[in-house]
C-alpha cells in the first residue's frame, strides 16, 4: 500500500541552502557572551549548549531575568552570522526545481529549522525559491528541533496529520524527529523526494 503524501516539512540549512556561515567569528561571540554571564559553549552542539545554559541560568537568576538576556544575546549573534552567511551561501541543486515541481503537484510544504526565520525567508527571496505555507525558524518556538514543536505547528497550520506528512531533511536530528512523529522522512536528497512522490 502505498502512501499518500498531503504535505512536506523542509528543514532548510543544507536541505535547501548551504549557509556560509562564518562559524569561527561566532564562537569567538558566543565565548564572550557566555563568559560574561558564566556559562560555557559546546561548538559540537551550539544551540544545545544555548539552551541549557538558559535551562540552568533561569534556574539561578531572579524570575529568569539574567537567563532572557543572555538566551537573547546569544540568538542576536547566531541571527547575526547567519544573515551575514548569505551572501556567499548557494542553492542545493535541484532546490528550486523540486519546489516549484510540489506546487505543480498542489502538494503545499512549510519549512522548520533550527535557523532563523528571517534569515530563511531572505534566503527564499535571494534565490526566488516559491514561498512555503510558513517558515518555523528557531525564534518562533519555544524549543528547537528535535523538539516536535515546530513540526507540530507546521502540521497544525497545514491542517494535516504527521502521517499525511513527509519531512524532508540533512540531519540524524531530522530522522529521529520524523520516526517520533511517524513521518515518512526522507534525508539529503530533494530529487529522492520527487522519485517518491
Amino acid at each position: 500500500m502505498s502512501i499518500v503524501c498531503k504535505g512536506v516539512i523542509m528543514d532548510f540549512d543544507r536541505t535547501l541552502v548551504c549557509l556560509d556561515v562564518d562559524w569561527a567569528s561566532a564562537y569567538d561571540k558566543l565565548n564572550e557572551i557566555c563568559n560574561e554571564f558564566g556559562v560555557r559553549l559546546n561548538n559540537f552542539d551550539v544551540l544545545g549548549s544555548i539552551m541549557q545554559s538558559y535551562g540552568s541560568l533561569k534556574e539561578k537568576s531572579d524570575g529568569g531575568k539574567l537567563a532572557y538576556r543572555f538566551y537573547y544575546k546569544a540568538m542576536k549573534i547566531l541571527t547575526q552570522v547567519e544573515l551575514a552567511g548569505l551572501d556567499k551561501s548557494k542553492p542545493i541543486p535541484n532546490a528550486k526545481q523540486v519546489l516549484r515541481w510540489l506546487g505543480k503537484k498542489k502538494i503545499p510544504f512549510a519549512i522548520v529549522s533550527n535557523n532563523d526565520s528571517l534569515c530563511i525567508a531572505a534566503a527564499f527571496k535571494k534565490f526566488g525559491f516559491p514561498a512555503p505555507i510558513v517558515f518555523i525558524g528557531r525564534d518562533k518556538v519555544m524549543f528547537p528541533k528535535p523538539d516536535t514543536q515546530g513540526v507540530l505547528i507546521a502540521l497544525d497550520i497545514m491542517k494535516l496529520k504527521p502521517e499525511e506528512c513527509w519531512l524532508v531533511g540533512d540531519s540524524e536530528i531530522d530522522l529521529k524527529l520524523g520516526r517520533v512523529l511517524g513521518m515518512r522522512v526522507i534525508i539529503s536528497d530533494l530529487l529522492q523526494l520527487k522519485q517518491a512522490l
